[in-house]
């Protein structure tokens, strides 16, 4: 049984003692449960697989204990490219011929456009660029069985795993930002916390309008950039058209992060009236960050960057070095804004490291935060119009280059992209 699907409550009348007891056995399972995509500032320097486990006995703690799956063993030997699949699949770029009728080349090149005909789509006028094809799906699919996640009024309260601490915790909803954007603070937080992590919300989503906020014409917020560029968030999976922000007490640790888990609890599947509050879009944002950095701007750049992984997540699995890589190209250049310095968290010490730094060198845990920062560079220099453009860029991030947190598939997925560079 998924551990979020258990809520807190209190009883309001007798239980039958049998029932309790078939109710007990079932709340005493521990679950496994893979470790969510890195948080961008993780004081946690090993990218080994984490298998975490959970265990709740009843009561408000949820125990939690790590296990680190250490990248000493050799891996498993990866076969060739087929060097055909490319010669193939550059044949369908030209031709746009459909394979069982899809079109293989948007598999590839446009991914949100290719998934929204698979769950037949179609964006509303004015609908937002995050959530574009929300309303369709809810009215002309079957895909939530008329569904949809419901939130109570501003002020209202909900309980939710608190993943910093691995603790059921109570949280209230301070403000809805721009229709889509719940800002929860846990019990407990300060007013600081929480009017930072409000402002931020409202600088992401550029709710006053300003000018600086757009990085390109057409684009009216950091949000909307974001989601026009690297695809809708995945909705389809939580049947809501909300992200939430949870401002939470994460232990002493300065950091913030997603999880694939919670959106994709039901995979291939939505989340349902049976799904517990932490099935959806959640983002959950360390209140010790805010303590370090209490700048509204930089909370509004980290929830740009781990929205990032949200998106990228509704696309399917990556890893590491390209998943971090393409989160951070979005932070600095596909919002106009300046490169995260080389440097910074887990970077080089210096120019003649990144001087001989290759793109394909990330067999050491050191070495795979480092290549956030190389990755974030390529693609910027990619994403310029002669080249590939944005759009085409945010293919090549979304594509699955790596095989596991430090074995890249090889030069050919690189390789085709590339081979585009300057072409239509």
């Amino acid at each position: 049984l998924p551990i979020s699907r258990f809520r807190s409550s209190r009883p309001t009348k007798t239980i039958d003692p049998k029932a309790m007891a078939k109710l007990l056995a079932a709340l005493a399972i521990c679950v496994l449960t893979s470790q969510g995509l890195a948080g961008k500032d993780a004081e946690d320097d090993h990218d080994d697989l984490r298998v975490e486990t959970f265990c709740w006995k009843g009561g408000n703690e949820v125990h939690r204990s790590t296990q680190l799956v250490k990248e000493e063993v050799d891996p498993v030997p990866i076969a060739e490219p087929d060097q055909q699949l490319f010669d193939t699949a550059s044949d369908r770029h030209l031709s746009g011929s459909v394979l069982e009728g899809r079109n293989v080349i948007d598999a590839i090149w446009n991914r949100p456009t290719w998934r929204q005909q698979r769950f037949n789509l179609t964006a509303e006028p004015g609908e937002h660029p995050c959530f574009a094809g929300f309303t369709a799906m809810m009215r002309d699919t079957d895909r939530c069985g008329g569904w949809q996640r419901e939130y109570p009024p501003v002020g209202g309260n909900v309980t939710f795993i608190n993943t910093g601490i691995s603790w059921w915790s109570n949280f209230t909803l301070l403000d809805v930002v721009a229709n889509h954007i719940n800002v929860w603070i846990e019990d407990g937080g300060t007013e600081t916390h929480g009017t930072v992590a409000v402002k931020a919300a409202k600088i992401y989503a550029n709710v006053l309008d300003v000018d600086e906020l757009k990085p390109v014409p057409g684009s009216e917020s950091w949000m909307a950039q974001e989601c026009k560029v690297m695809g809708p968030l995945p909705f389809m999976y939580s049947c809501s058209d909300r992200i939430n922000i949870l401002v939470q007490n994460c232990g002493g640790v300065e950091n913030a992060w997603v999880r694939q888990s919670d959106y994709l609890a039901n995979f291939p599947g939505p989340s349902n009236n049976e799904s517990g509050t932490n099935n959806d879009i959640v983002f959950y944002m360390c209140q010790e960050l805010i303590d370090r950095n209490p700048n509204p701007y930089a909370a509004a750049n980290t929830f740009a960057h781990e929205l990032a992984h949200v998106i990228q997540g509704g696309f399917g699995s990556s890893f590491y070095p390209m998943t971090e890589g393409g989160a951070t190209w979005l932070e600095g250049s596909l919002l106009r804004l300046a490169p995260r310095p080389m440097q910074y968290a887990w970077g080089f010490r210096d120019w003649n490291r990144i001087n001989a730094a290759h793109l394909y060198a990330t067999t050491k845990s050191l070495n795979a935060r480092k290549f956030y920062q190389i990755h974030a560079m390529l693609l910027t220099y990619l994403s310029q119009d002669e080249l590939l453009g944005d759009a085409a860029t945010s293919a090549l991030q979304n594509y699955q280059s790596f095989n596991g947190p430090f074995v890249p598939w090889g030069r050919g997925t690189y390789d085709y992209f590339l081979s585009y560079v300057g072409k239509s």
